[in-house]
């Protein structure tokens, strides 16, 4: 034990959630909702082509899908960043991931999705994350710009789809090299 090395043993320390030198104040738990997110988080936008959803309009179906996710086996854990977003006044959804392999350990997800929850968290956490924090600032820019040119239509045409802003594109691919181009970027399907 690294504690009986140093001469104290366990039961003379004062253990608490936050540790004995950090008051549980708002901002400090900012900082790790941050510290997980840059570490055990994701912040992501992908495209999503749905040509079975037709628009009402008759164009193929296609929209844009954020998400900023937190995955771990301790339930603890999921227990604070759901209680910080709670202070917050912020949306998230939690659940369970089943593992087919029994010898796994369990394992749980705090996400936001959709646009409004995905800004709300990047704002208030983007200027805490340290390894994540490219990312989230160029998924707020990402989401600014979808809001501000999702609606624009030429006179009497058709709602103008994703993949045709080409800023979008190349933003998204962006954001995929950012985040080791595993999928999270530009997803079709």
């Amino acid at each position: 034990d690294r504690l009986a090395g140093v001469g104290v043993s366990r039961s003379s320390v004062q253990w608490s959630r936050f540790g004995p030198h950090m008051m549980p104040t708002l901002e400090n738990r900012l900082y790790y909702l941050a510290a997980l997110i840059d570490g055990e988080g994701h912040i992501s936008a992908t495209l999503q082509h749905r040509p079975a959803v037709p628009r009402k309009d008759g164009t193929p179906g296609s929209q844009m899908r954020y998400q900023v996710g937190i995955t771990n086996t301790d339930m603890r854990i999921i227990e604070e960043v759901e209680s910080v977003v709670a202070a917050l006044g912020i949306k998230s959804q939690t659940f369970a991931i089943n593992h087919k392999q029994r010898s796994r350990k369990p394992c749980w997800v705090v996400r936001f999705d959709g646009i409004k929850r995905v800004q709300a968290i990047l704002s208030v956490i983007a200027p805490y994350l340290i390894a994540k924090r490219d990312r989230a600032e160029l998924l707020l820019a990402l989401m600014r710009h979808r809001l501000a040119t999702q609606d624009v239509r030429p006179a009497l045409g058709p709602r103008s789809l994703p993949e045709d802003d080409q800023w979008l594109m190349n933003a998204l691919g962006e954001l995929k090299h950012l985040n080791g181009g595993r999928g999270r970027g530009v997803k079709t399907g």
